[in-house]
């Protein structure tokens, strides 16, 4: 295809145990739990709040540039709208500020092959690629995080397509970042999950782990009653806080905040 460079041929034995799964929310509820969580490319936190949710990771660590704030706006709303007059980490741990006060959730700020390069070698479980889809930007990523992801952790890829199909059209380089990495490195396909605009997720590990676990039939009922659960416990504690002294005392300096945020 015209402006595409193809991605090298997976050979057969990187993939011989991949099983598909429907979408990339079906990959949650096979991360273990309490597992140490590395998300690249955070945006405004959706996909954190769902991994936190759904895996209840010992940590979950948020890895961004932290930089859209400084775009003119985003998915069809300015951006002014969606941050106000703060940043975008601003507005990230502003939604996050429970975990990160509890320890479950670090936010760090700056380029993600330089960050993940920081961290402790094998101290990752699982690492969420999210960031820049450039060819060069994913190989910095895969070569920066393989060594700390522990033996038998997980790296996942988003976005595993050849083009922007949905927006600008844009060449990436995802897949064939990706396929190199697994070729040059001896790490295999375990699971390739769908997507309606084929924005697919891929799962990748070393060569030679464990079996791999099987998705329950019944895992989209479990997950969005974990949903629900989590949603009610959060509207118990808001409408614990809301009811207490402190929140009636301090409801004029909200009101006046609003009112300079307009």
């Amino acid at each position: 295809m015209v402006g595409l460079t193809p991605a090298q041929t997976l050979p057969a034995d990187l993939l011989a145990n991949a099983r598909l799964l429907p979408d990339r929310l079906a990959i949650l509820p096979l991360i273990p739990k309490r597992s140490v969580i590395a998300e690249v490319g955070v945006a405004l936190g959706d996909f954190s709040q769902r991994l936190l949710r759904v895996c209840d990771p010992e940590l979950l660590i948020a890895i961004d540039l932290f930089d859209l704030h400084a775009k003119p706006g985003l998915w069809g709303r300015s951006t002014a709208e969606l941050f106000g007059r703060g940043s975008h980490a601003d507005h990230y741990r502003r939604r996050f500020v429970e975990p990160v006060r509890e320890g479950r959730l670090r936010v760090l700020q700056g380029d993600s092959a330089t960050v993940l390069d920081a961290l402790e070698d094998a101290s990752l479980d699982v690492a969420y690629l999210d960031a820049d889809h450039g060819y060069e930007a994913i190989q910095r990523d895969l070569q920066a995080v393989q060594p700390k992801v522990r033996q038998a952790g997980w790296i996942i890829i988003n976005d595993y397509i050849m083009n922007d199909a949905e927006g600008s059209n844009a060449p990436y380089g995802v897949v064939q970042a990706t396929n190199q990495f697994m070729i040059a490195n001896n790490w295999e396909m375990i699971y390739f999950a769908f997507h309606v605009y084929m924005y697919c997720d891929v799962v990748l590990r070393r060569v030679g782990g464990a079996a791999v676990p099987l998705l329950d039939p019944h895992w989209r009922e479990q997950y969005y009653a974990g949903l629900e659960v989590s949603n009610a416990r959060l509207e118990q504690a808001l409408a614990a806080l809301r009811a207490s002294t402190s929140w009636r005392i301090t409801g004029p300096l909200r009101g006046l905040r609003r009112l300079l945020m307009r």
